[in-house]
Order: structure tokens, then sequence, then C-alpha cells
């Protein structure tokens, strides 16, 4: 069976002049194959020369480099604020970034980390985080696809790619895991963990929420439930969803695309509260919205959320319900219709 290439680390370990003659000819095969192959690299290329990475031990000394490299992206993006940057000895933290060449830079660094791996020690922390009003794709070393969605965090090991592939996650993600018979694929929330061996599914489990569900669209998992042996098998087309106060647990039959479509840019309500809007838009759209305490909705809310700018989506909702609203930059405050604004 032909081993799958590794281009990522391989351009990364060329560019450090860390290519065994082998593994030049491999190269130099993979770029010639096509117009493709030869234009990816030539961008990695690019990138790297405008970075001027210097590696330390290990660890990235990214200071002296970074203002050239943060011009170039800055060309390409219209997020300067998404960003790498290493916290402490062992913990790395990738911040989502928009532009092409960002992740490019994203790809090239990764591909630099791992090949630096013997300098590391063992169990170091990677954790990758996407942010308020942002999502993030991240491939793992198995070749699992994670998408993240907004305030959520992913942490692993750097020995993920072990016996057990085993991630942790705050927030929410949708997960495409690569089959694997022998090394089973375990989500770790709080007081749950799901475990798979190559499926496609949506878990959600924020820390301020009372609830951790996780929608299957392929496969089959098995949740276990901190304190109970058994686990509940989940099978395509259900969402799962524990109670993390009171223990109870529901299996229901669930149109999934309600549940994955946020991966793809799209937010979709079907009859949901008012208060679950609230709390999705403020993710969504990166603001805080203020209830006042006289506002009562009762209405269910059915619709689908694409381009909208936030001003767009209130209208729609003032609609169908008797409220005003009143937006200051970051700040959102709802209150009932014909009433002063709350301060």
């Amino acid at each position: 069976m032909k081993e799958k290439l590794d281009e990522a680390s391989l351009i990364a370990r060329f560019l450090e002049k860390n290519l065994n003659e082998e593994e030049l000819i491999t190269l130099k095969n993979w770029v010639n194959e096509s117009y493709e192959n030869r234009k990816l690299f030539d961008q990695y290329n690019e990138v790297w020369q405008l970075s001027n990475v210097v590696f330390n031990e290990g660890q990235y000394n990214t200071e002296a480099g970074w203002n050239s490299l943060q011009k170039a992206i800055t060309k390409n993006s219209n997020n300067a604020n998404n960003r790498f940057r290493f916290v402490g000895n062992n913990q790395l933290v990738i911040w989502k970034v928009a532009s092409v060449a960002a992740m490019l830079v994203a790809a090239l660094f990764i591909g630099l980390f791992i090949h630096k791996n013997d300098k590391l020690t063992k169990n170091q922390i990677v954790t990758i985080q996407s942010p308020r009003g942002e999502k993030s794709k991240i491939i793992l070393a198995d070749s699992t696809v994670v998408w993240l969605n907004s305030e959520s965090q992913l942490t692993y090991s750097n020995d993920f790619d072990s016996d057990m592939r085993i991630v942790t996650l705050s927030g929410e993600g949708y997960f495409d895991v690569t089959k694997d018979c022998d090394r089973p694929f375990i989500v770790r929330t709080m007081k749950a963990d799901i475990e798979v061996y190559g499926t496609r599914f949506n878990v959600s489990s924020y820390p301020d929420e009372q609830q951790t569900e996780t929608t299957l669209e392929e496969g089959k998992i098995g949740v276990y439930i901190v304190g109970k042996s058994n686990p509940v098998a989940v099978n395509p087309g259900q969402r799962f969803i524990f109670n993390k106060q009171t223990g109870e647990t529901s299996l229901e039959q669930v149109d999934t695309d309600l549940y994955t479509s946020w991966k793809e840019n799209k937010l979709r309500f079907d009859n949901a509260l008012f208060g679950d809007v609230v709390k999705k838009l403020e993710r969504w759209y990166d603001v805080k919205i203020f209830l006042d305490k006289d506002l009562k909705s009762s209405e269910r809310y059915t619709m689908c959320i694409k381009t909208e700018s936030l001003r767009e989506v209130l209208k729609r909702v003032k609609l169908t319900t008797s409220m005003s609203y009143k937006i200051d930059e970051e700040k959102v405050f709802i209150y009932p219709k014909n009433r002063v604004p709350m301060d």
C-alpha cells in the first residue's frame, strides 16, 4: 500500500535544508507532477522567504521574523488580528488565520513544528482556539479534519498519533474522523466522552451551557457519561443530549443539517426559543446582547442566517416580536417596543 505523501512536512524540511537525497527526489517528483503542486511549492517558498523564522531549541523564536511576515499577511487578509503565538513553555495556541497566505504559513509552521519534535518534551500540550465571531479548520496528524465554531478550543498532546487519539473540546466542533479500527478517536468534554473509529459528527459543549450535545451524520459513536459504565450508542441522524447538572439524557431523530451547517457559514434555527437565538447570535457576531428585564418573548424562530449583518437579522426578528433594539459598537440592547433603551 502506497504511503501517503506529507508534502507540507517535506517542504518545511526542504526549506530548513534538512532533506536527505531520497526525500529530495520524492519532493522533486511531487513538484513536477502538476502545475498545482508547483504553484503550492512556490507559495510555501515565498512565505518562508518573507518570514525569516528562526527556531531555538524546539520553540519558535518569532519576535525577529514576525513583523515582516505580518506585513505580508496583512496585504491578503481583512483581519490582521488573527495570528500565531506561543504561551509559556508547553502550550501552543494557534489563532485562526483567514487569508490564503496565512493558511500557508500555518501549514508551514506546523510542518516545522512536527519535525522539531525530537527537541520537545513528551506530553507537550497543543491548544487551538477559535475566538468569538470566528471559525477555524484544523487537520490533525492522522488526517482527521476538525472545524471549530466560535469561542471554542481543542486541546491534545503532541503524541496524539499514538495508540489512542484523544482530544479535549470546550465549545463546539465538527469532526470528520479518519477511520482506524486499531486506534479509537476520543473526544473528551465536561462529564462526557465520545468514542469513534471513523465517522462524521458534531459536538457542542460550552462551559456556560447546561447541555452537552452530539449529532451524528455518518458512522456510529458511543457516548460515555461520567459515573456510568455502559456507553449510549448513537446512530446516523440522531442527536444525543446530556444535561450536565441533572444527569438526564435523551436521544432523538433530527435533521442533522440544523446542527452542522454552521461550518458552512450558515446559522440555522428551527422553532428555537428567543433565548437560544440570542446566545448563538452573540457568538456568531462577537457581540454582547443585553435583554431588558421587562422583555417577554414566547416567540419561536425558524430562519437561516448566511451573509446577513446583525442589524439585518435583528430587523427580521423585530417583524414577529414586540421589541426594539440599539446597537452600540459591540453591545446590543434589546428592550420592549416603544420603550426608552437601557443604559
